[in-house]
């Protein structure tokens, strides 16, 4: 769990992401789905056992038990993180064990910490231990029209192409027509193209409209008539950390599943045909077949 720590602290550096002051003491469900939504780089402390965190927790919340909670803090302060201002709710089921967790975190010199009781009555989505392995898992994203795009769209169809890509990436841009003819001419064989704007997101993590409404200019000139996701703080926290370059192509079974190779550059419709040929061609047949 003190890589996961890290790892979210070094995602809120990367995107010098603005703390804001959250409500000191004890927060409402409200409160807290509003700062998940304001700050991407929250970092929500789950204080159960391993067993109930598994089950179901707070999206990229991470498990620092109440037993284990100061020594796992103070193992990253140790470290040489010094960051205290960041913003930090502690949640789990009685007030006064999250009273106290809090109290834990802000002896260790931690300034913005507040915390959340009662989360078996949490009235909106958790996640859990097998949504965390997807790489969409709790996917709640919108494409470049304000649409909204959840996981299950990788489920709709036998075998999904995502295409990473971004405004300024010029190799990008010339296979967009192929991938829209692609998309087109595979619909009906159970084949769906699916954009990634990795741009889409401004300096502080936030949505760029600049950027999306020139996606929206590129889709529709290049007629690559599918859906161009912008990214949400799933498809930032499991996926772009992995891009290295754009584009980068790869493919997913309908049940979320990567299958086949990862592809960097672009290619021409006849090298994506046969690639996408061969991929379906390797799927179970069962899968094939449907």
């Amino acid at each position: 769990m003190k890589k996961i720590l890290c790892m979210t602290l070094a995602l809120m550096l990367f995107l010098s992401v603005a703390v804001a002051q959250g409500v000191q003491g004890e927060m409402t469900y409200d409160q807290v789905k509003e700062r998940m939504e304001q700050n991407i780089s929250l970092n929500l402390i789950d204080i159960r056992n391993a067993e109930a965190y598994d089950a179901g927790h707070l999206k990229f919340a991470m498990n620092m038990p109440a037993d284990t909670l100061k020594a796992d803090l103070q193992g990253i302060l140790d470290s040489g993180f010094n960051y205290m201002d960041i913003e930090i709710i502690v949640y789990g089921e009685e007030a006064d064990d999250c009273s106290k967790a809090a109290e834990i975190v802000t002896g260790l010199g931690f300034t913005n910490v507040s915390y959340m009781a009662g989360v078996s009555l949490w009235p909106y989505d958790l996640m859990t231990r097998a949504d965390e392995m997807r790489l969409f898992g709790g996917m709640e994203a919108k494409d470049i029209y304000g649409n909204s795009v959840k996981e299950e769209i990788f489920f709709s169809q036998k075998l999904t192409m995502v295409n990473v890509w971004a405004t300024f990436c010029n190799p990008c841009l010339r296979e967009m027509p192929d991938l829209g003819r692609i998309s087109r001419e595979m619909k009906d064989q159970g084949v769906q193209i699916v954009g990634i704007v990795s741009d889409g997101l401004d300096y502080y993590g936030n949505s760029d409209e600049k950027n999306i409404a020139l996606a929206q200019e590129i889709a529709e000139s290049t007629q690559a008539d599918y859906i161009h996701i912008v990214p949400d703080q799933v498809i930032l926290r499991n996926l772009l950390p992995q891009i290295s370059s754009v584009p980068t192509t790869f493919f997913l079974d309908e049940q979320g599943n990567l299958v086949g190779g990862v592809y960097l550059r672009s290619r021409d419709y006849a090298a994506w045909m046969d690639i996408i040929n061969e991929t379906l061609a390797d799927l179970p047949a069962e899968e094939a077949a449907q």
